[in-house]
């Protein structure tokens, strides 16, 4: 068995993300087939879309496959589910390199370095500590304003079991919805262009503190 680094990094993904490869970049040689290798839930199949046949098909994880990978430098393929079991197969699927489970779930983005040795996995967990570096800092800092709802929002994220991914709308306002919309969300307009998940997350504290408010009276 191969052996290799596993790295956890801050950032943000989506299962769009991984949406296979064309298995002409595996060959020097030009088709006139269109063969596509992609994940499908657990499976994976390998695709013909000039002959609408499936060539191969092999049901590998009990979840959900959220990357697949060819690296050309080593020839070998890279699958890893969403709760961090990763395999390492030859070009063809027929052996397999590496088969572990990691120590990171809710797996929802990975690269790969280039020479093969290195694997970047990022899990949901990575952007939240990563809003929690972002965020912190003095209020008086211009450069690091603190979100004053920042905890809030962490535990917003924390109660969603069923929140696989951040969206990349999400990760580019919740700066600008953290610095431009007051504490008690008299500025915010749900019509905007607000991520669904930040409308959630205003109508999750609305709702915690009409409920502390009927408590109170």
């Amino acid at each position: 068995m191969l052996s290799f680094t596993i790295e956890n990094i801050f950032g943000v993904g989506s299962f769009r993300l991984c949406a296979g490869f064309p298995s002409s970049i595996k060959s020097i040689e030009h088709s006139k087939s269109h063969i596509y290798e992609c994940p499908l839930n657990g499976c994976i199949q390998i695709y013909n879309y000039s002959t609408n046949e499936r060539s191969y098909f092999e049901h590998i994880y009990d979840d959900i496959i959220v990357v697949m990978l060819y690296n050309e430098f080593v020839n070998q393929i890279l699958t890893c589910s969403y709760s961090g079991k990763i395999i390492l197969w030859s070009a063809n699927y027929q052996k397999r390199f590496v088969e572990q489970q990691v120590r990171i779930n809710h797996v929802h983005y990975g690269c790969w370095a280039r020479d093969g040795t290195t694997i970047y996995l990022c899990s949901r967990f990575d952007a939240m500590a990563y809003w929690k570096m972002l965020f912190s800092g003095t209020p008086n800092n211009k450069q690091c304003q603190r979100f004053k709802l920042l905890d809030v929002w962490i535990k917003f994220l924390e109660e969603r079991s069923n929140q696989r991914s951040i969206t990349k709308d999400t990760w580019d306002l919740l700066l600008d919805f953290s610095t431009t919309i007051k504490s008690d969300f008299s500025n915010y307009d749900h019509d905007g262009a607000w991520p669904t998940l930040i409308d959630d997350f205003v109508e999750y504290v609305k709702t915690a503190q009409n409920q502390s408010s009927s408590v109170n009276v």
